[in-house]
């Protein structure tokens, strides 16, 4: 067995692409984001079928035993990393161009961008787009998360040139969150003023 605590990504890699031309399952240390800005720390085994640079970031497409589906691991998320001993065998019609939208992902969220941003939204897609449609207003985007929190720092990121249509819980988020940032960059001022 070959057992590392990993900070280096290219280390991983090199691991489970073994993995993988060796059909050996991994067992994983793995930090699951939830929400914006927390997070949990979880053991899963998998068998890993394949790698895939997605929006700059390496994955790997593997079927989880403790969810028994296939399922997307960020490797900058993986904390520590083990290579089984025994091997396994493919999923039956494993191929790398399926389409791992988690089915667990139904919450709808509607926005509407500007239509000066238009090509920069397309240019730099969030992984839970579902889908676009161009309109007279602007690009309206249709988002399926697994909580509204999960688009939060995206949302975020466009400014003011993005409104949420839907649905009024993530308008109040992202209030809510505006608010917070108002209130950290007074209490800074403040004290910037008092030094």
């Amino acid at each position: 067995m070959d057992s590392d605590v990993l900070i280096d990504t290219s280390e991983t890699l090199r691991l489970v692409r073994g993995a993988i031309l060796e059909q050996r399952p991994l067992h994983l240390h793995y930090f699951k984001r939830k929400g914006r800005t927390s997070g949990e720390a979880s053991e899963r085994t998998v068998d890993p079928h394949a790698l895939i640079h997605f929006k700059d970031a390496w994955v790997l497409s593997a079927y989880c035993h403790l969810r028994r589906a296939l399922r997307i691991f960020r490797l900058d998320r993986i904390q520590k990393i083990e290579v089984l001993s025994q091997t396994f065998e493919r999923q039956p019609g494993y191929s790398v161009s399926m389409h791992h939208e988690p089915n667990t992902a139904t919450q709808e969220v509607e926005l509407l961008f500007d239509k000066g941003v238009t090509q920069w939204v397309k240019e730099r897609p969030a992984y839970f787009i579902h889908a676009t449609c161009d309109t007279p207003e602007g690009l309206r985007v249709t988002l399926k998360v697994h909580h509204p929190e999960e688009a939060l720092s995206w949302i975020l990121s466009w400014g003011s040139s993005v409104k949420v249509l839907f649905p009024e819980s993530l308008r109040d988020l992202l209030r809510g969150e505006l608010e917070r940032m108002l209130g950290a960059m007074s209490r800074k001022k403040a004290m910037s003023t008092e030094q």
